[in-house]
């Protein structure tokens, strides 16, 4: 920053708000309802159905009965997928037909006929079959609240607490403190219009 040439200044800033924008992404899906984190889908009373199998044709089946049986809107429904399944959706093959269930359709960012995300911070166990969760729900049901806009500021002096539980002093390591402040909450109209997949196996 000292030898600032190059916009250096923003590049960290812009480098530091992709990590905002992750963790947002994460406390959305795992977020425990704690002092510092909003409750995220996963930890609400969110209807769920057990898979524990790799992907099939009746996998889609299965989370949308769920969603019907719910009385759930089902006009605008969406995935919300991390890369191993979109992986193991992507290879699904017909048994009848001996072709690719789903390709054409991913292809053109749809899964059973619904939009799909893809997010990583969806976890995935290292467990036997790399099982994970998917979710299928009417996202415009998902509420996000924030209060003002992002703050971020820069310190050349005070201290910080590092992942080690150490004291950093801006002054003694000649280095410079980016703060970010946003607030966030979480929430869904419905839990009925959401639903989870649990334990997709993913691969071997």
């Amino acid at each position: 920053i000292r030898s600032n040439a190059y916009g250096a200044d923003q590049t960290i800033l812009n480098d530091a708000t992709t990590a905002m924008a992750l963790a947002m992404d994460r406390a959305a899906f795992l977020g425990k309802g704690t002092e510092f984190e909003p409750m995220g889908l996963f930890n609400m009373d969110i209807p769920m159905v057990e898979l524990n199998a790799a992907p099939n044709e009746g996998t889609t089946g299965k989370l949308l009965a769920k969603l019907l049986q719910n009385n759930a809107d089902t006009s605008k429904l969406g995935w919300a997928i991390n890369g191993f399944a979109w992986e193991a959706f992507y290879n699904v093959v017909q048994a009848a037909s001996g072709l690719y269930l789903y390709r054409d359709q991913m292809d053109a960012g749809k899964l059973n006929g619904h939009e799909f995300a893809v997010s990583n911070q969806i976890p995935v166990s290292a467990a036997s079959g790399r099982p994970t969760d998917i979710v299928l729900g009417n996202w415009s049901e998902f509420m996000i609240g924030r209060q003002g806009s992002m703050e971020s500021e820069m310190f050349r002096e005070g201290t910080i607490t590092d992942e080690n539980g150490e004291t950093v002093s801006a002054v003694d390591q000649d280095c410079t403190i980016l703060r970010i402040i946003d607030l966030h909450d979480f929430g869904v109209r419905h839990e009925e219009s959401f639903v989870i997949g649990k334990g997709l196996k993913t691969g071997a």
